[in-house]
């Protein structure tokens, strides 16, 4: 279901903000994996 979700919002947005996006929550993942 994510998979589906995320493509097609995906194709959406324009390449930036997506990049952008998927820094901000990977850093998010990272930082929350670190703290435990």
């Amino acid at each position: 279901i994510g998979g589906q979700v995320g493509a097609k919002v995906g194709r959406r947005l324009p390449p930036p903000v997506l990049r952008t996006f998927i820094v901000v929550v990977g850093t998010f993942a990272i930082v929350q994996l670190l703290l435990r």
